[in-house]
């Protein structure tokens, strides 16, 4: 049963959007804060922070790795060093193509590398993601609640119009509701011994139950066991645990560049309110790599904080944690993928696969499209 394609003249309009949407806060960008003075903040910047700083990510993306390996328990028993391959050429697709296709890649080259279901896996990486999200909305929370209040209930120009910040609390708050909304419909899925009344439901709908009963049967059943790591109670603790280190390092990369400026101050706690609002900005649809909305969510987040700083200041520090963060997660892709057993033209095609959205919806015929010449070692 295949997915329905996207019409190509919408994916294009998606497309420009996208980059239309990065160009203009870009330039809305330079135009608040001259080039040449973002220039001269850039130049003052201690070298040894960015390193430093690209090493905490390099450090992160291992963590990611390990972290998803766990949820392949206990089906299949992944290395965390074999799931790093995958986990960082899907972050480097991300960061060069548009679309975030890198997510299907992810997806596909652990079913060609595990030799895992196509269903499954996808459980296993939106597992890993909710554990994303929820750390991120914990730790937002968390540090805005231990901030001093004054220095989050003010409303501040943010690049060229005023917002409150009680705009953005209520932003957080709902997608506070949906995250755990989904969660617990996640550990409903997880913990339902007794799939049967929900096939029941899908095989009596008219018309379509007959022919798609036992697809779905199927499907059900394979996301059913995508989730089962988050019964064992060990799996979720180190689950959990790896969620927490790899935010944490992420809020330290943050603090790390700040110390790299000068003209710059933050702790520890406004980094992580500052990593939280860029992580969650670049979310929205735009060029790859995030650029723009990474960076007006970095300086949505030091206005709101009320943290002193000239606007090319504020404007080089987003420059040059983004380029930490995208410098080192396209080039551990290239080495993920000079290190694997698979070919460029074999990338090619699983990109190409994932952008036209031609994924099968049976496991089998998946698994039948993502297999590989060589076999990959677990």
């Amino acid at each position: 049963m295949k997915i329905p394609s996207v019409p190509s003249s919408y994916n294009q309009l998606l497309k420009w959007l996208r980059w239309l949407l990065s160009f203009s806060l870009l330039a809305i960008i330079v135009y608040v804060a001259p080039i040449k003075e973002i220039g001269r903040s850039l130049l003052l910047i201690n070298p040894f922070i960015v390193v430093s700083a690209m090493f905490l990510v390099i450090v992160n993306l291992c963590l990611r790795g390990a972290r998803w390996a766990l949820l392949f328990y206990p089906h299949y028993h992944i290395t965390g060093l074999s799931a790093s391959g995958p986990v960082m050429i899907g972050l480097a697709v991300n960061g060069i193509l548009p679309g975030r296709v890198g997510e299907l890649v992810r997806i596909i080259l652990g079913v060609r590398k595990f030799k895992s279901g196509f269903t499954f896996t996808t459980a296993t990486v939106i597992g890993d993601r909710m554990l994303d999200g929820l750390t991120l909305l914990l730790f937002f929370g968390t540090s805005m609640l231990l901030l001093p209040h004054s220095s989050t209930g003010t409303s501040e120009n943010i690049i060229i119009r005023s917002v409150s910040s009680q705009t953005v609390f209520h932003v957080f708050r709902s997608l506070s509701i949906i995250s755990f909304v989904l969660l617990f419909s996640v550990i409903g899925l997880m913990f339902l011994r007794k799939r049967l009344p929900l096939e029941k439901i899908v095989r009596c709908t008219p018309v379509i139950g007959l022919r798609i009963g036992d697809w779905a049967e199927k499907v059900i059943g394979e996301a059913s066991r995508g989730f089962e790591a988050f019964r064992y109670p060990w799996v979720l603790f180190r689950s959990i645990s790896l969620s927490l280190i790899i935010w944490l390092s992420l809020a330290l990369c943050t603090y790390l560049v700040a110390l790299g400026m000068s003209d710059i101050t933050l702790n520890f706690l406004q980094a992580l309110v500052i990593t939280s609002i860029s992580v969650a900005a670049s979310s929205i649809p735009a060029a790859p790599g995030a650029w723009g909305v990474f960076e007006a969510g970095t300086l949505l987040a030091i206005k709101l904080l009320n943290i002193p700083c000239e606007t090319s200041v504020g404007v080089a520090f987003a420059f040059i944690l983004h380029f930490c963060t995208y410098t080192s997660v396209v080039f551990m892709g290239i080495i993920a993928v000079m290190r694997s057993e698979i070919t460029v033209s074999e990338l090619n095609s699983v990109i190409q696969s994932s952008a036209s959205q031609q994924l099968s919806g049976d496991d089998h015929r998946s698994e039948n499209k993502a297999n590989v010449s060589s076999p990959s070692e677990r």
